[in-house]
C-alpha cells in the first residue's frame, strides 16, 4: 500500500511539532504577538491572509531558517530572514479556502536558529457559499 504525498507530509509536520512539543525545545529568542489567529465563519471561496509579527528578544542575531505549512493551500512571504535584536519580522500565511468545509485548523512551522520551531495556526469555520 502506498500513502499518498499529502498525507505523508502532514504526517511528517504532525511529527515534528509533537516532537518538538515532547523535547521541550526553548522557542526563547522569538516572541510572537499572536500564535492563533482565528477568522470564524467564512464562506468556501476566500482567501485568508494572516500576518504573524515576530520579536527577536535576544542579544544575536536570529535567522529563519524556513518556513513549512502543512498544507498546499498554504503560501507564505517572510519579511526578513535574519533578525537583529529587538527587531521585529513578519510571516504572512495567505490560505485559499476551496475545497475546505467546516472547521479548520492550518498549521506552518518556522525554523529557526538551532533546531527552534514555533508552531503558527489558522483557524476558521468554512461554509458553502
Amino acid at each position: 500500500n502506498k500513502v499518498p504525498m499529502r498525507t505523508f507530509i502532514l504526517f511528517l509536520s504532525l511529527f515534528l511539532s509533537s516532537f518538538c512539543l515532547s523535547q521541550n525545545v526553548s522557542t526563547k529568542g522569538l516572541s510572537f504577538q499572536k500564535k492563533v489567529i482565528d477568522y470564524g465563519k467564512v464562506s468556501n471561496d476566500t482567501t485568508l491572509v494572516a500576518k504573524f509579527i515576530m520579536r527577536n528578544t535576544t542579544s544575536k542575531k536570529i535567522i529563519i531558517n524556513y518556513v513549512n505549512p502543512e498544507c498546499t493551500c498554504t503560501s507564505y512571504y517572510v519579511s526578513k530572514y535574519e533578525i537583529l535584536p529587538n527587531d521585529t519580522a513578519s510571516v504572512v500565511l495567505t490560505i485559499n479556502t476551496v475545497r475546505k468545509f467546516g472547521k479548520e485548523k492550518i498549521y506552518a512551522i518556522v525554523n529557526y536558529g538551532e533546531k527552534k520551531m514555533s508552531k503558527l495556526t489558522v483557524k476558521c469555520d468554512v461554509y458553502e457559499k
